[in-house]
Protein backbone atom coordinates (compact mmCIF):
# COMPACT_ATOMS: atom_id res chain seq x y z
CA UNK A 1 0.00 0.00 0.00
CA UNK A 2 1.34 3.19 -1.02
CA UNK A 3 0.33 5.72 1.62
CA UNK A 4 -0.05 9.54 0.17
CA UNK A 5 0.65 12.68 2.17
CA UNK A 6 0.84 15.47 -0.23
CA UNK A 7 4.28 18.08 0.24
CA UNK A 8 3.57 20.69 2.85
CA UNK A 9 6.80 22.55 1.78
CA UNK A 10 9.40 23.83 -0.72
CA UNK A 11 11.72 22.06 2.05
CA UNK A 12 10.89 18.20 0.64
CA UNK A 13 13.76 18.89 -2.22
CA UNK A 14 17.28 18.51 -1.70
CA UNK A 15 20.51 18.63 -3.17
CA UNK A 16 20.26 17.75 -7.21
CA UNK A 17 23.74 15.99 -6.49
CA UNK A 18 21.42 13.26 -4.10
CA UNK A 19 20.06 12.10 -6.66
CA UNK A 20 22.63 9.85 -8.42
CA UNK A 21 23.59 8.19 -4.65
CA UNK A 22 19.65 7.75 -4.37
CA UNK A 23 19.91 5.88 -7.75
CA UNK A 24 22.74 3.30 -6.89
CA UNK A 25 26.27 3.57 -7.20
CA UNK A 26 27.08 0.07 -9.83
CA UNK A 27 29.00 0.49 -12.75
CA UNK A 28 27.27 -2.60 -14.28
CA UNK A 29 26.10 -1.90 -17.60
CA UNK A 30 21.69 -2.53 -17.64
CA UNK A 31 20.99 -5.38 -19.31
CA UNK A 32 18.95 -4.66 -22.66
CA UNK A 33 15.24 -5.20 -23.10
CA UNK A 34 13.92 -7.21 -25.90
CA UNK A 35 10.67 -6.33 -27.94
CA UNK A 36 6.71 -7.00 -27.27
CA UNK A 37 5.23 -7.60 -29.93
CA UNK A 38 1.83 -6.66 -28.50
CA UNK A 39 3.24 -3.24 -27.64
CA UNK A 40 4.72 -2.69 -30.85
CA UNK A 41 1.62 -3.48 -32.58
CA UNK A 42 -0.10 -1.09 -30.27
CA UNK A 43 1.59 2.04 -29.84
CA UNK A 44 3.04 2.88 -33.08
CA UNK A 45 3.18 6.92 -33.01
CA UNK A 46 6.59 8.08 -34.49
CA UNK A 47 8.27 9.68 -31.45
CA UNK A 48 11.94 9.80 -32.36
CA UNK A 49 12.93 13.65 -33.10
CA UNK A 50 10.38 14.78 -30.97
CA UNK A 51 10.92 13.00 -27.62
CA UNK A 52 14.24 12.16 -25.66
CA UNK A 53 15.55 9.02 -26.98
CA UNK A 54 14.69 7.79 -23.77
CA UNK A 55 11.43 8.96 -22.16
CA UNK A 56 11.31 9.04 -18.22
CA UNK A 57 8.58 8.96 -16.22
CA UNK A 58 9.26 9.15 -12.03
CA UNK A 59 6.51 7.44 -10.21
CA UNK A 60 5.44 8.03 -6.79
CA UNK A 61 5.83 4.25 -5.69
CA UNK A 62 6.48 0.75 -6.34
CA UNK A 63 4.65 -1.12 -9.19
CA UNK A 64 1.51 -2.05 -8.40
CA UNK A 65 -1.73 -1.96 -11.00
CA UNK A 66 -2.80 1.95 -10.14
CA UNK A 67 0.44 2.53 -12.44
CA UNK A 68 -0.14 -0.74 -14.64
CA UNK A 69 -0.74 1.40 -17.44
CA UNK A 70 2.97 2.34 -17.80
CA UNK A 71 4.95 -0.45 -17.63
CA UNK A 72 1.83 -1.50 -20.52
CA UNK A 73 3.36 0.32 -22.95
CA UNK A 74 7.13 -1.57 -22.81
CA UNK A 75 4.96 -4.57 -22.37
CA UNK A 76 6.19 -8.24 -20.50
CA UNK A 77 9.81 -7.69 -22.18
CA UNK A 78 11.33 -4.67 -20.65
CA UNK A 79 13.75 -5.20 -18.03
CA UNK A 80 14.19 -4.00 -14.90
CA UNK A 81 17.10 -1.75 -14.07
CA UNK A 82 18.13 -2.88 -9.94
CA UNK A 83 20.36 0.36 -9.60
CA UNK A 84 18.22 2.60 -10.85
CA UNK A 85 15.14 1.22 -10.03
CA UNK A 86 13.67 1.27 -12.93
CA UNK A 87 11.91 -0.49 -16.11
CA UNK A 88 13.39 -0.24 -18.72
CA UNK A 89 12.48 -0.98 -22.85
CA UNK A 90 11.03 -0.03 -26.36
CA UNK A 91 7.83 2.29 -26.06
CA UNK A 92 6.09 -0.14 -28.05
CA UNK A 93 7.20 0.66 -32.26
CA UNK A 94 7.70 4.64 -31.74
CA UNK A 95 11.38 4.79 -32.21
CA UNK A 96 11.93 6.12 -28.32
CA UNK A 97 12.39 4.17 -25.33
CA UNK A 98 10.39 4.49 -22.15
CA UNK A 99 11.94 4.56 -18.50
CA UNK A 100 9.48 3.57 -15.64
CA UNK A 101 11.32 4.77 -12.58
CA UNK A 102 10.50 3.53 -9.14
CA UNK A 103 9.73 6.14 -6.38
CA UNK A 104 9.61 5.76 -2.50
CA UNK A 105 12.86 4.37 -1.12
CA UNK A 106 14.69 4.52 -4.43
CA UNK A 107 14.24 8.22 -4.01
CA UNK A 108 14.72 8.81 -0.57
CA UNK A 109 10.93 8.83 -0.57
CA UNK A 110 11.09 12.48 -1.89
CA UNK A 111 8.10 13.25 -4.16
CA UNK A 112 7.89 12.87 -7.61
CA UNK A 113 7.35 17.01 -8.26
CA UNK A 114 10.94 17.03 -5.95
CA UNK A 115 12.41 14.71 -8.53
CA UNK A 116 11.26 16.72 -11.74
CA UNK A 117 12.78 19.89 -10.31
CA UNK A 118 15.86 18.15 -9.74
CA UNK A 119 16.84 15.86 -12.48
CA UNK A 120 16.31 17.27 -15.88
CA UNK A 121 15.71 13.92 -17.53
CA UNK A 122 12.28 13.52 -16.26
CA UNK A 123 9.91 14.16 -18.43
CA UNK A 124 6.72 13.56 -16.18
CA UNK A 125 6.01 12.64 -13.15
CA UNK A 126 3.12 11.78 -10.64
CA UNK A 127 1.73 14.82 -9.09
CA UNK A 128 -1.95 15.19 -7.20
CA UNK A 129 -4.20 18.01 -7.53
CA UNK A 130 -3.66 19.19 -3.47
CA UNK A 131 0.05 19.12 -4.05
CA UNK A 132 -0.18 20.49 -7.34
CA UNK A 133 -1.95 23.51 -6.00
CA UNK A 134 -0.10 23.44 -2.74
CA UNK A 135 3.42 23.49 -4.37
CA UNK A 136 2.29 25.86 -7.49
CA UNK A 137 4.32 29.26 -5.94
CA UNK A 138 7.94 27.74 -5.89
CA UNK A 139 7.49 24.52 -7.83
CA UNK A 140 5.01 24.62 -10.79
CA UNK A 141 3.93 21.80 -12.40
CA UNK A 142 1.24 21.36 -15.12
CA UNK A 143 -0.53 17.29 -15.04
CA UNK A 144 -1.51 16.88 -19.01
CA UNK A 145 -2.88 12.87 -18.20
CA UNK A 146 -5.15 11.83 -15.30
CA UNK A 147 -4.68 7.74 -15.38
CA UNK A 148 -7.30 7.23 -12.24
CA UNK A 149 -10.52 9.18 -12.53
CA UNK A 150 -11.36 9.02 -8.55
CA UNK A 151 -8.64 8.47 -6.20
CA UNK A 152 -8.51 5.21 -4.40
CA UNK A 153 -8.24 6.74 -1.02
CA UNK A 154 -10.57 5.13 1.21
CA UNK A 155 -12.00 4.17 4.87
CA UNK A 156 -12.99 0.90 5.97
CA UNK A 157 -14.84 -1.28 8.28
CA UNK A 158 -16.28 -4.40 9.72
CA UNK A 159 -19.18 -5.01 8.07
CA UNK A 160 -20.36 -7.38 10.58
CA UNK A 161 -20.47 -4.78 12.88
CA UNK A 162 -21.16 -1.72 11.43
CA UNK A 163 -23.17 -0.06 8.02
CA UNK A 164 -22.19 3.16 6.63
CA UNK A 165 -23.47 5.41 3.51
CA UNK A 166 -21.67 8.70 4.31
CA UNK A 167 -18.91 9.75 6.23
CA UNK A 168 -20.98 11.48 8.03
CA UNK A 169 -22.26 8.05 9.43
CA UNK A 170 -19.15 7.46 10.00
CA UNK A 171 -18.86 10.59 11.89
CA UNK A 172 -22.17 10.16 14.11
CA UNK A 173 -20.80 6.45 15.07
CA UNK A 174 -18.30 8.00 17.21
CA UNK A 175 -16.08 5.15 16.36
CA UNK A 176 -12.08 5.97 16.07
CA UNK A 177 -11.08 6.65 12.65
CA UNK A 178 -7.44 5.41 12.20
CA UNK A 179 -5.18 7.13 9.97
CA UNK A 180 -1.39 8.17 9.17
CA UNK A 181 -1.57 11.58 9.47
CA UNK A 182 -4.14 13.92 11.48
CA UNK A 183 -2.89 16.73 9.52
CA UNK A 184 -3.50 15.27 6.02
CA UNK A 185 -5.91 17.88 4.07
CA UNK A 186 -8.72 15.41 3.61
CA UNK A 187 -8.92 14.73 7.19
CA UNK A 188 -8.84 18.41 7.64
CA UNK A 189 -12.05 18.84 5.62
CA UNK A 190 -13.81 16.33 6.97
CA UNK A 191 -13.76 17.37 10.31
CA UNK A 192 -14.08 21.08 9.54
CA UNK A 193 -17.45 20.28 7.77
CA UNK A 194 -18.59 18.34 10.72
CA UNK A 195 -18.62 15.08 9.12
CA UNK A 196 -16.29 13.66 11.35
CA UNK A 197 -15.02 14.64 14.71
CA UNK A 198 -11.47 15.90 15.68
CA UNK A 199 -11.95 13.57 18.86
CA UNK A 200 -12.13 10.53 16.24
CA UNK A 201 -9.09 10.84 14.64
CA UNK A 202 -6.52 8.60 15.73
CA UNK A 203 -3.19 9.02 13.58
CA UNK A 204 -1.16 5.90 15.13
CA UNK A 205 -2.37 3.80 12.05
CA UNK A 206 0.51 1.48 10.99
CA UNK A 207 -0.71 -0.34 7.94
CA UNK A 208 -2.31 -3.69 9.62
CA UNK A 209 -5.56 -4.83 10.72
CA UNK A 210 -4.08 -5.46 14.27
CA UNK A 211 -6.33 -2.38 15.72
CA UNK A 212 -9.36 -3.57 13.83
CA UNK A 213 -8.70 -7.15 15.51
CA UNK A 214 -8.16 -6.07 18.87
CA UNK A 215 -11.78 -4.02 18.74
CA UNK A 216 -13.06 -6.62 17.90
CA UNK A 217 -14.02 -4.35 14.24
CA UNK A 218 -15.02 -1.27 16.56
CA UNK A 219 -12.41 1.33 14.35
CA UNK A 220 -12.63 2.81 11.01
CA UNK A 221 -9.31 2.70 9.07
CA UNK A 222 -8.12 4.69 6.14
CA UNK A 223 -6.20 2.66 2.98
CA UNK A 224 -6.61 2.00 -0.52
CA UNK A 225 -9.85 0.06 -2.02
CA UNK A 226 -7.25 -1.61 -4.66
CA UNK A 227 -5.28 -2.90 -1.39
CA UNK A 228 -6.16 -3.58 2.10
CA UNK A 229 -9.98 -5.16 1.37
CA UNK A 230 -7.76 -7.85 -0.64
CA UNK A 231 -4.71 -8.45 1.77
CA UNK A 232 -6.92 -7.76 5.27
CA UNK A 233 -8.72 -10.57 4.08
CA UNK A 234 -6.31 -13.34 2.30
CA UNK A 235 -2.79 -12.18 3.99
CA UNK A 236 -3.74 -11.10 7.49
CA UNK A 237 -4.93 -14.82 8.95
CA UNK A 238 -5.55 -12.48 12.32
CA UNK A 239 -9.06 -10.92 10.14
CA UNK A 240 -9.14 -12.88 7.54
CA UNK A 241 -12.56 -11.46 6.68
CA UNK A 242 -14.01 -8.50 4.33
CA UNK A 243 -14.32 -5.19 5.38
CA UNK A 244 -16.63 -2.63 3.72
CA UNK A 245 -15.15 1.00 2.47
CA UNK A 246 -16.14 4.42 0.99
CA UNK A 247 -14.64 5.91 -1.19
CA UNK A 248 -13.03 9.34 -0.10
CA UNK A 249 -14.38 10.79 -3.89
CA UNK A 250 -17.83 9.47 -3.21
CA UNK A 251 -17.53 11.46 -0.04
CA UNK A 252 -16.50 14.60 -1.44
CA UNK A 253 -12.70 14.89 -1.61
CA UNK A 254 -11.37 13.91 -5.06
CA UNK A 255 -8.20 15.06 -6.44
CA UNK A 256 -7.16 13.75 -9.23
CA UNK A 257 -4.72 11.22 -8.09
CA UNK A 258 -1.46 10.34 -9.04
CA UNK A 259 -2.18 12.31 -12.46
CA UNK A 260 1.18 12.83 -14.78
CA UNK A 261 2.66 16.35 -14.69
CA UNK A 262 5.50 18.28 -16.03
CA UNK A 263 7.23 21.22 -15.16
CA UNK A 264 6.37 24.73 -17.20
CA UNK A 265 9.37 24.70 -18.60
CA UNK A 266 9.29 21.12 -19.74
CA UNK A 267 5.69 21.22 -21.18
CA UNK A 268 7.08 24.21 -23.55
CA UNK A 269 10.14 22.47 -24.74
CA UNK A 270 8.63 19.23 -24.98
CA UNK A 271 4.92 20.07 -26.37
CA UNK A 272 5.51 18.14 -29.61
CA UNK A 273 6.74 15.58 -28.00
CA UNK A 274 3.49 15.19 -25.36
CA UNK A 275 1.28 15.62 -28.67
CA UNK A 276 2.15 12.57 -29.70
CA UNK A 277 2.92 10.66 -26.18
CA UNK A 278 -0.44 11.50 -23.98
CA UNK A 279 -3.01 9.50 -26.34
CA UNK A 280 -0.49 6.46 -26.25
CA UNK A 281 -0.77 6.68 -22.33
CA UNK A 282 -4.46 7.18 -22.61
CA UNK A 283 -4.55 3.83 -24.98
CA UNK A 284 -2.11 2.34 -22.51
CA UNK A 285 -4.63 2.29 -19.87
CA UNK A 286 -7.33 1.40 -22.10
CA UNK A 287 -5.50 -1.73 -23.29
CA UNK A 288 -3.89 -2.40 -19.68
CA UNK A 289 -7.47 -2.32 -17.52
CA UNK A 290 -8.89 -3.93 -20.21
CA UNK A 291 -6.63 -7.42 -20.71
CA UNK A 292 -4.43 -6.73 -17.15
CA UNK A 293 -3.63 -10.51 -17.40
CA UNK A 294 -0.34 -9.98 -18.93
CA UNK A 295 0.89 -7.45 -17.34
CA UNK A 296 -0.18 -8.27 -14.10
CA UNK A 297 2.12 -11.33 -14.27
CA UNK A 298 4.98 -9.15 -15.40
CA UNK A 299 4.73 -6.57 -12.39
CA UNK A 300 4.77 -9.57 -10.44
CA UNK A 301 8.11 -10.59 -11.73
CA UNK A 302 9.33 -6.82 -11.70
CA UNK A 303 8.87 -6.51 -7.77
CA UNK A 304 10.24 -9.96 -7.03
CA UNK A 305 13.33 -8.80 -9.52
CA UNK A 306 13.67 -5.48 -7.22
CA UNK A 307 14.50 -7.54 -4.15
CA UNK A 308 13.17 -5.32 -1.89
CA UNK A 309 10.22 -5.10 0.94
CA UNK A 310 7.45 -4.38 -1.80
CA UNK A 311 5.47 -7.38 -2.09
CA UNK A 312 2.87 -8.39 -5.13
CA UNK A 313 1.03 -11.18 -5.74
CA UNK A 314 -0.96 -12.38 -8.52
CA UNK A 315 -4.06 -12.74 -6.99
CA UNK A 316 -4.22 -9.40 -5.68
CA UNK A 317 -3.34 -7.82 -8.63
CA UNK A 318 -6.19 -9.31 -10.07
CA UNK A 319 -8.40 -7.53 -7.30
CA UNK A 320 -7.13 -4.53 -7.62
CA UNK A 321 -7.75 -3.96 -11.27
CA UNK A 322 -11.20 -5.29 -11.02
CA UNK A 323 -11.74 -3.22 -8.29
CA UNK A 324 -10.68 -0.59 -10.06
CA UNK A 325 -12.88 -0.82 -12.94
CA UNK A 326 -15.95 -1.73 -10.20
CA UNK A 327 -15.54 1.07 -8.21
CA UNK A 328 -14.96 3.67 -11.07
CA UNK A 329 -11.45 4.55 -9.98
CA UNK A 330 -10.80 4.18 -13.63
CA UNK A 331 -13.08 5.31 -16.39
CA UNK A 332 -14.14 7.82 -18.24
CA UNK A 333 -14.98 11.36 -17.61
CA UNK A 334 -18.37 12.36 -18.11
CA UNK A 335 -18.06 13.44 -21.85
CA UNK A 336 -16.68 9.62 -22.50
CA UNK A 337 -12.88 10.44 -22.33
CA UNK A 338 -10.41 8.47 -20.69
CA UNK A 339 -7.49 10.81 -18.84
CA UNK A 340 -8.84 14.35 -19.41
CA UNK A 341 -9.11 17.22 -16.38
CA UNK A 342 -13.07 18.15 -15.71
CA UNK A 343 -12.17 22.11 -15.45
CA UNK A 344 -15.37 22.30 -13.33
CA UNK A 345 -14.21 19.56 -11.02
CA UNK A 346 -10.43 21.11 -10.66
CA UNK A 347 -12.67 24.17 -9.86
CA UNK A 348 -14.40 23.04 -7.28
CA UNK A 349 -11.52 21.11 -5.47
CA UNK A 350 -9.35 23.93 -5.33
CA UNK A 351 -12.01 26.19 -4.06
CA UNK A 352 -12.59 23.12 -1.40
CA UNK A 353 -8.48 22.65 -0.40
CA UNK A 354 -7.12 26.47 -0.80
CA UNK A 355 -7.85 27.28 2.87
CA UNK A 356 -6.89 24.05 4.50
CA UNK A 357 -3.56 24.65 2.72
CA UNK A 358 -3.55 28.33 3.41
CA UNK A 359 -3.49 27.08 7.08
CA UNK A 360 -1.16 24.20 7.23
CA UNK A 361 1.33 25.66 5.19
CA UNK A 362 3.17 29.37 5.37
CA UNK A 363 4.08 29.35 2.42
CA UNK A 364 1.58 28.50 0.25
CA UNK A 365 0.38 31.37 -2.51
CA UNK A 366 -3.28 30.81 -3.98
CA UNK A 367 -3.94 30.38 -7.62
CA UNK A 368 -5.62 32.82 -9.60
CA UNK A 369 -6.48 30.23 -11.64
CA UNK A 370 -7.17 26.71 -10.48
CA UNK A 371 -6.69 25.70 -14.98
CA UNK A 372 -2.54 26.54 -14.43
CA UNK A 373 -2.20 22.97 -12.29
CA UNK A 374 -3.39 21.21 -15.59
CA UNK A 375 -4.04 20.84 -19.42
CA UNK A 376 -6.36 18.89 -21.66
CA UNK A 377 -4.29 20.33 -24.79
CA UNK A 378 -2.73 16.97 -25.60
CA UNK A 379 -5.82 14.56 -25.27
CA UNK A 380 -7.50 12.65 -27.32
CA UNK A 381 -11.38 13.16 -26.73
CA UNK A 382 -11.97 9.71 -28.77
CA UNK A 383 -10.23 7.21 -26.67
CA UNK A 384 -12.11 5.82 -23.83
CA UNK A 385 -13.28 2.52 -22.28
Amino acid sequence: MHVYKIARTASVLVAVGSVAALAGCSSDPAPEAGSDERAAAAYTTDLSGVCPDTVVIQTGWFPQPERGYLYQLIGTEGVVDVDKGAYVGPLGSTGVDLEVRVGGPYVGDQSAVSMLYQDPDILLGEVNTDEALNLNAEFPTVSVFAPLEQSPQVLLWDPEKHEFGSMADIGASGLPVLVYGSDDPWVTYFVEEGQLTAGQIDDSYDGSPSRLVASGGDVVQQGYVTSEPYTYQHDFPEWGQPVDSLLLAEAGYNPYENALGATPQTLEQRRDCLAGLVPLLQQAQVDYISDPGPMNERLVSIVEELASSWTLTLDANEFATETMRERGVVGNGADGTLGNFDPARVTEFSTLVTPILAESNPDFVPVDDPAVVYTNEFIDPEIGL
